[in-house]
């Protein structure tokens, strides 16, 4: 009878830990469908941000800012402009060297970040969608020579609020008789709405060639 007993008590304690054990899966698997479902929300709602901002802002409007500033250093020399985003257009590497940069408020850093983390946002480059100024400048009709500028837009990546986007390019001096590039720089540009207006504000160059 004793033997009998302990066996239905053992039966009784073998039924207890599947059942807790099964309710433990159960809750993990909750758990973990809950997590994903969070981490697809959080990215859904990344996605819809950078949307809208893709759809208020033009970002060709920074590419003209950036020619206006930048391409009067070389207005004699024959003149290009590409579009070519890459994943990650600034390496995790210039983390520490932007955030220590007194002259970007904290804002800028914060963005600066966000483009390491995350990328930019991708657009539909078209030049004739630049203004009248940049076109005509990139139009080329009377200039000779060998040597050659290449403007490279590599990234652009606007904040939560509308008035303030950042972007990464190269700017590359070519020349053809030496069958390549020259020299060269990659820039980190800031971009704020100020009473309406875009302005640049903010620069520095990561690496020079």
């Amino acid at each position: 009878m004793i033997i009998i007993l302990n066996s239905l008590e053992n039966n009784d304690l073998l039924t207890i830990l599947k059942k807790r054990k099964s309710i433990f899966i159960l809750l993990l698997a909750i758990s973990l469908i809950a997590c994903e479902s969070e981490i697809k929300k959080e990215e859904n709602l990344d996605n819809l941000q950078k949307d809208e901002l893709n759809s208020e802002v033009d970002f060709h409007e920074f590419m003209d800012l950036v020619l206006d500033q930048f391409g009067r250093n070389y207005g004699d020399k024959i003149l290009y402009i590409e579009y070519k985003p890459i994943e990650k257009p600034i390496p995790r590497r210039f983390k520490s060297f932007i955030l220590g940069k007194q002259e970007l408020s904290e804002d800028e850093k914060s963005l600066a970040i966000q483009l390491i983390e995350n990328g930019g946002t991708a657009f539909e480059f078209d030049q004739e969608n630049l203004n009248k100024e940049s076109r005509l400048i990139l139009s080329n009709s009377e200039k000779e020579g060998n040597e050659n500028v290449k403007y490279v837009f590599k990234s652009f990546l606007g904040n939560k609020n509308g008035d303030m986007v950042i972007s990464t390019l190269g700017i590359f001096l070519n020349n053809e008789s030496y069958n390549g590039k020259t020299a060269g720089e990659e820039l980190i540009v800031f971009f704020k709405k100020e009473n309406g207006e875009w302005k640049i504000s903010n620069h520095f160059t990561t690496i020079e060639y």
